[in-house]
């Protein structure tokens, strides 16, 4: 079977016990050189494991394999935030540690078995930074990098983006999802249910809808309009394929959104709309006619 694998090895001047803890148990040490995620585990052969983010939202979850302190540790986890990430299925990490000296040899090797993989080629970007940060943090007591992802001077330098919609909106989140793949700073500007259907926010949008977004001087509504905007001044990374047939069914899928799915869950009691996953949703939508 094909594999895609991931290597990095580097060097820190520590000791292996304390790389172990940094990588394990010590969850405020992690915090500092992760970008604020910690994992969670009990650190031992068939005990769940989950990679938890600064705002407590699981982004990777999966089992101890092996746990040998302080030398090796296998981790077999699977994304859970991206649906493309997480349809990947399972990955192994491998973690071996091996004192040369003063310091501590750490060599990372993160493979699935498919090939070519989104999963490794996002962790090829990942694991550097994460472990550059955790040997300066070690030989010096400061992180090299404070962003992981640092906005691009283009979008640094660019005017911050105001989004207008109401809690819970799922165009709103729509457009608030681009603008974080795109590395823009935007604002949230909430508004109180049924205020979307009076002055000031009809001035901004006739229909009464959301989102709204502002851009400097510029006001915008009709969320594809949104989405398209966004892709033209904010062109990288681009999220529109560029072969003709995968941008037409990207552009049905948007359109059985915008047309039929968002209005029919509008229809069903939440807490059932949360118990089905998007092919379950897409199948009893079918059903329905």
């Amino acid at each position: 079977m094909a594999r895609s694998t991931f290597v990095y090895v580097t060097y820190i001047r520590t000791t292996p016990e304390r790389l172990w803890s940094a990588l394990t148990t010590d969850v405020e040490f992690m915090k500092q050189y992760w970008f604020g995620t910690h994992c969670e585990s009990q650190w031992t052969a068939g005990t769940p494991w989950k990679m938890v983010s600064g705002s407590g939202l699981i982004s990777d979850a999966g089992e101890i394999i092996e746990a040998d302190p302080p030398r090796r540790l296998v981790i077999r986890w699977q994304h859970q935030n991206k649906p493309e990430l997480k349809a990947e299925g399972d990955s192994h990490c491998t973690i071996e540690l091996e004192p040369i000296g003063t310091a501590v040899k750490l060599a990372i090797t993160h493979s699935i078995e498919r090939e070519p993989s989104r999963l490794i080629e996002a962790v090829s970007g990942g694991w550097p930074k994460i472990i550059s940060n955790l040997k300066s943090l070690l030989e010096i007591g400061a992180i090299a990098l404070q962003d992981a992802y640092p906005a691009r001077p283009e979008v640094r330098n660019m005017p911050s983006f105001v989004v207008h919609t109401v809690p819970g909106s799922p165009a709103a989140r729509a457009v608030m999802a681009t603008l974080i793949e795109k590395g823009a700073s935007f604002r949230v500007a909430g508004l109180a249910p049924g205020a979307h259907r009076v002055e000031p926010h009809l001035s901004r949008h006739p229909f009464g809808r959301v989102p709204v977004m502002e851009h400097d001087d510029f006001t915008l509504y009709e969320t594809q309009a949104i989405l398209r905007y966004l892709e033209r001044i904010l062109p990288s990374p681009p999220l529109i394929p560029q072969q003709t047939r995968d941008a037409a069914r990207m552009d049905q899928v948007m359109g059985i959104s915008d047309w039929y799915l968002i209005e029919w869950l509008g229809r069903m009691n939440e807490r059932k709309c949360m118990q089905l996953t998007t092919w379950e949703v897409v199948a009893q939508l079918a059903k329905a006619g």
